[in-house]
């Protein structure tokens, strides 16, 4: 009996048959995001050493279909400024009418920000039209995430809500110079 609880002990106390928390294998994006190599490409990829593919989510609307749904821009759309946004969200997505908006670049700069309009009465538990325009600069490269965030003007954190979207920039061709034209 002695032995048997030296063993126990033991088995605690060194932390034997445990797993280092660095040993935990990748099985998401996110994880993999620290230890893995990422594409430039819309849905983003990340590539792990042992070479295990893990693609980003381009949204999670999928999860608010009921209360928020995004007509313009869709998913993998490119985007420019200005950004039009356009949709319908229940009216307790909005307060007095509205509820804000961001684009984030991939560094998460806020690189734009401004609000959405209800286009309709929006004290309903319907479906009210939306609308909001986002302008920026538009030297910006690689993907920006789109927020439509739920009015909160409670501030509790576990009323917050938010539907997100990647969206590649739209990178402008390189303008050709008149006089670099070769007459004929």
């Amino acid at each position: 009996m002695a032995l048997f609880l030296v063993v126990v002990w033991a088995f605690f106390a060194f932390d034997i048959g445990r797993t280092d928390k660095t040993d935990v294998p990748v099985l998401t994006f996110t994880h993999c995001e620290g230890v893995g190599k990422i594409s430039d490409t819309l849905p983003r990829v990340c590539v792990t050493p042992d070479g295990r593919s893990f693609t980003e989510s381009v949204t999670n609307e999928e999860s608010l279909l009921d209360m928020i749904r995004v007509t313009t821009p869709r998913p993998s759309m490119y985007i420019t400024s200005p950004l039009m946004i356009e949709g319908f969200a229940l009216g307790m997505w909005f307060f007095e009418g509205s509820f804000p908006v961001r684009l984030i670049d991939q560094d998460g700069k806020t690189i734009a920000s401004g609000i959405a309009y209800a286009q309709d009465e929006w004290m309903t538990e319907a479906f009210v039209p939306f609308r909001a325009e986002l302008t920026f600069s538009t030297t910006h490269r690689g993907v920006g995430k789109l927020i439509l965030q739920k009015d909160n003007p409670s501030g509790e954190p576990s009323r917050d809500q938010a539907l997100t979207m990647l969206l590649p920039f739209l990178t402008p061709y390189a303008e050709i110079k008149t006089s670099d034209a070769v007459d004929e």
